[in-house]
């Protein structure tokens, strides 16, 4: 996204330089001679870019980790992905400080949120019923397929009862 980004930007001012062909500019001259430099140069970094969005798209294909997962590519990314162990953890500490929480103060928090940011928790709801607490629909707020739906074996984690602490 953010290399589409930067070839939107340089297109957007190949075209702006592009009306300096207009008819009060000299078609000869050192400010001829400088739109035809800085066009070349803007048509370089473009074809740059391009080639390094084709790079990454057949590393893609050859490295299994540009594909997806916590070994992937940071360039992919833009950024490194948090070490699940230390993700685990801070959840789980998180998921105890609001069990030990009143229902009301919770709700009180929610009530306090912006739209956009309730809707990140029922996203998160969602995905957390689909891909950790598999079978507890009820706690979703919509539907999701499950990452586990594109690996060929069958999930690797075990499916919660109604009722049942996560294992």
């Amino acid at each position: 996204n953010a290399l589409d980004c930067w070839m939107s930007y340089c297109i957007m001012i190949l075209v702006a330089a592009s009306a300096l062909y207009l008819e009060p500019i000299n078609k000869e001259g050192v400010v001829a001679s400088f739109v035809d430099n800085f066009n070349t140069g803007i048509m370089v970094v473009i074809f740059s870019s391009i080639s390094s969005m084709i790079l990454m798209a057949l590393s893609a294909l050859v490295h299994r980790a540009a594909m997806g997962g916590s070994t992937e590519y940071a360039v992919f990314n833009l950024g490194r992905t948090p070490d699940p162990d230390l993700l685990a953890k801070k959840m789980k500490e998180m998921a105890e400080l609001l069990g030990q929480m009143e229902i009301q103060e919770v709700e009180k928090a929610f009530d306090a949120l912006a739209v956009f940011d309730t809707r990140r928790i029922m996203n998160f709801m969602t995905m957390m019923s689909s891909e950790v607490l598999v079978g507890r629909v009820d706690l979703a707020y919509g539907t999701r397929v499950s990452s586990a739906s594109f690996q060929g074996g069958p999930p690797k984690v075990k499916k919660i009862e109604d009722g049942a602490a996560p294992v």
